[in-house]
């Protein structure tokens, strides 16, 4: 058995539990983040020299490993509901990993203490994870198409208590995510709003030119009748009774 391999495939399994964990709970690690929770990830795989442990232990050692892992990738906000979402990814892909050890059994796979090692080929190594990712970005694209860009929705962001409506466009080139909290932001004109004591300044970067915007935590955001769990940055170059996000938040 080999550290290496073994480190290195249950990266990534991590990477897209880490993703499939994301995409339920609509929220994007940052590459910061995401490196901490994949070295976590990996780390976690060394249960399998250990000897072999008591289920409820095993569940025990996991359930801290996913909290860890989640905390690293999405933050410690709502920290549970993360928690929960990832580990029932990481039992399920366990599970799965059970099933093919129990009734395949392919050779050079060993299983210990819910942690699985493959005796796999580097090429193995860079293709298998290659063609998971073009499958996620052909679905990326099809979702795209389906959900649209060029749709416009009706908004309702929630500020102090005070409703605020207006007209929302998708757009996936929109893909800022706030480092703190590792959600979506969605972009608005400060226009509109009145003015803001409690803000955090945040750098932008457009086609046009970089700027300053102001980065709240609204009470609520509510697209085309959805509640989503973002964040707003007031700039002034956004027009006037328009919000931009990124479609991935009405999945």
């Amino acid at each position: 058995m080999y550290v290496d391999v073994l480190f290195a495939v249950n990266i990534y399994f991590t990477f897209f539990t880490i993703k499939a964990a994301g995409k339920i709970l609509r929220q994007k690690p940052t590459r910061g983040r995401l490196t901490i929770a994949l070295l976590l990830g990996g780390l976690s795989s060394l249960m399998i020299f250990l000897p072999n442990l008591p289920a409820i232990v095993n569940i025990a050692i996991k359930f801290a490993g996913s909290m860890a892992i989640a905390a690293a990738a999405f933050g410690l906000r709502r920290i549970i509901r993360t928690t929960v979402v990832f580990a029932a990814m990481n039992f399920a892909l366990a599970g799965l990993m059970l099933c093919v050890y129990m009734f395949a059994a392919p050779f050079g796979m060993y299983f210990g203490n819910a942690t699985a090692y493959f005796d796999l080929s580097f090429p193995l190594l860079v293709i298998v994870p290659a063609a998971f990712y073009t499958a996620l970005k052909l679905l990326r694209y099809f979702l795209d198409v389906k959900f649209g860009t060029d749709k416009r929705y009706e908004i309702t962001i929630t500020l102090s208590g005070v409703e605020y409506a207006l007209y929302g466009f998708a757009d996936t080139g929109n893909c800022t995510y706030d480092f703190f909290t590792s959600l979506p932001v969605v972009f608005a004109n400060e226009g509109i709003f009145p003015p803001q004591d409690k803000y955090r300044p945040f750098g932008i970067d457009t086609v046009t030119g970089g700027g300053t915007a102001k980065l709240i935590r609204p009470d609520r955001i509510i697209i085309g009748g959805k509640s989503v769990d973002a964040v707003l940055a007031l700039t002034a170059n956004t027009p006037t009774g328009i919000a931009i996000f990124n479609p991935k938040l009405l999945m």
